[in-house]
């Protein structure tokens, strides 16, 4: 047994304390900064060169120099919102790109029984929809939020510098917008979540009385049916009334109170003034931030809401992000024994023993036929030994170690499946039978010839770089079992387990296949089969049989 540093070695471990990290890392600080400064400054500004250009038309000598100062300051400000623009729109996707290339990463790093708890159709929308929905909600927001909360505060600061009274005013005409935008929107979700309980509710009931249509009909139960249908579409049509109600009374008081906000603007300019505590430049620029403020508050508020219901989209994501981790190294150089000590092993669902206190050792260099009908644990032995399944009682080391002290990595690093479905990815030969990149083509032609796939891609015109997918490589059984068997033999496996790779080919490809896998010297080699040919099975080192184990008694193993 070879066996490196025994120290637990980690590798590369990407830690995410939480998924912001991925909108607001080191690179993407500065460009956060800069877009937040430049989107929140520019309304401001505009505001601002309106009052400094009102000021320079009313002096006595029309002042050039103040006209073309505060023209390019507009100018200015037309810039750097559409610069600003630019750098979010990179932002978001750059960040969007990179989520998304995390979360593959982290799925494809899992543990197989951690993978396999779902179905891929669940993983297939965190990587799509989910990513999508956290650059949309969550990044956008989180930038709206520092956005918005920035232009607020220049608008405060500048109508501070005009008139502290200003500010006063327009803050208070202010405060019914954004009670009304906080407030309402979760009264309006409670109503569509009880509307939609109730719409539930009808379309269960409208299925049953349309299921029941033919008894109704004999006996003559159609008015009293009808009676207890519209009693549903009533309650359907309240609860959705409610929603417009609440929504149509949340949109005049917001219609109101950005109204007020901005009529609170012109005249406390107007009263100011004619108290000559202003200039005119100072009520044009309280005019103009009293008709913009009301904006940045209202989308400061949505983006709060918006972070807020993208919550659910944020802890599955980071329950995945939180398992992404590489390992590179590990304890053992190979593995030359793999033995199970009273292994057992229960399916709990199905109160069924399928091992029971099972030992056996397999060893480096010999070659193992299991075979037994099904139900008597072929797969679950397969699993066991990958640690996909973990025993229910009993110990499996590999070379000594336990094998609960080896990380789900270490183990698929030493092992080989040769499954009975070989998949073929939608990319090249050379990528299909060596996904790692470890072999030259020297050494993957010599593995095609030994396999003795040679002729087959010579006749058809393959080299390494055909692409070939499930749906366009038309090939037999015998064949997609060989270019499993040529995956197997790129990289430097201590273990090799052909499951049922048999099933379904002739007798002329069974042959071949078998053959190749019993000339194979160097590493466990372990053939699970339903059955095999007699002729062969003395070929083999150790033929195990699996029986069928009994219904667990009440007190269990």
């Amino acid at each position: 047994m070879k066996v490196r540093d025994t120290k637990e070695i980690h590798g590369k471990e990407t830690e995410m304390k939480n998924i912001l990290a991925v909108f607001i890392n080191r690179n993407n600080a500065i460009q956060i900064m800069v877009t937040a400064l430049f989107a929140a400054s520019s309304q401001p500004l505009i505001a601002w060169s309106m009052a400094g250009l009102s000021g320079a038309f009313l002096e006595n000598e029309l002042g050039y120099a103040a006209v073309f100062s505060n023209i390019m300051i507009l100018l200015l400000a037309l810039f750097i919102a559409w610069f600003a623009d630019n750098i979010k729109a990179n932002l978001l996707l750059d960040s969007e790109f990179e989520l998304r290339r995390q979360v593959f990463d982290s799925i494809y790093a899992m543990p197989i029984d951690e993978f396999e708890k779902k179905d891929s159709g669940a993983y297939y929308n965190q990587i799509g929809r989910d990513t999508q929905i956290l650059s949309k909600e969550l990044f956008e927001g989180t930038l709206k939020v520092i956005v918005n909360g920035l232009s607020i505060g220049l608008i405060a600061v500048l109508l501070l510098y005009c008139h502290w009274m200003s500010f006063l005013i327009i803050l208070i005409f202010l405060l019914p917008l954004t009670i009304n935008n906080l407030l309402m929107p979760q009264k309006i979700a409670a109503c569509q979540e009880r509307s939609m309980n109730t719409l539930v509710g009808m379309t269960v009931k409208i299925k049953d009385l349309l299921s029941g249509f033919f008894t109704a009909r004999f006996q003559e139960g159609e008015k009293q049916v009808s009676e207890s249908m519209h009693t549903h579409f009533a309650a359907a049509a309240a609860a959705e009334k409610q929603i417009m109600k609440l929504s149509n009374l949340s949109g005049l008081i917001a219609n109101a109170s950005v109204t007020l906000s901005q009529f609170s603007g012109l005249f406390v300019a107007f009263y100011l003034m004619r108290l000559g505590m202003i200039d005119f430049p100072q009520f044009v620029l309280i005019f103009q931030l009293g008709m913009i403020v009301s904006n940045p508050v209202v989308s400061l508020i949505n983006a709060v809401i918006s972070i807020r219901s993208s919550r659910p989209y944020i802890e599955n994501t980071e329950k995945i992000l939180a398992g992404h981790k590489y390992r590179e190294d590990f304890r053992l150089e190979k593995v030359c024994s793999i033995k199970l000590d009273d292994v057992s092993f229960v399916y709990p669902e199905k109160q069924r023993c399928v091992l029971n206190n099972f030992n056996y050792c397999f060893e480096q260099g010999r070659k193992y036929l299991i075979i037994g009908e099904s139900g008597s644990g072929k797969t679950t032995l397969i699993k066991l030994l990958l640690g996909t399944l973990h025993p229910s009682s009993g110990h499996i080391y590999y070379d000594r170690i336990d094998q609960q002290e080896l990380s789900p990595s270490e183990i698929y690093h030493h092992s080989a499946v040769v499954p009975q479905q070989v998949y073929i990815f939608d990319d090249t030969i050379r990528r299909n039978l060596d996904l790692k990149g470890a072999c030259t083509d020297e050494e993957l032609l010599a593995i095609i010839s030994r396999v003795k796939l040679d002729k087959f891609f010579a006749a058809n015109g393959y080299t390494l770089d055909t692409q070939i997918s499930n749906e366009t490589l038309q090939v037999s059984g015998g064949e997609k079992a060989r270019i499993g068997l040529a995956r197997s033999l790129t990289l430097h496996k201590s273990i090799v387990i052909y499951d049922e790779v048999l099933s379904g080919l002739d007798s002329q490809n069974a042959e071949l296949i078998e053959d190749l896998l019993l000339a194979d010297n160097e590493r466990i080699v372990i053939h699970i089969a339903h059955n095999s040919s007699p002729g062969y099975q003395d070929r083999y080192d150790a033929v195990v049989r699996l029986a069928i184990q009994n219904e667990l008694d009440d007190e269990g193993i």
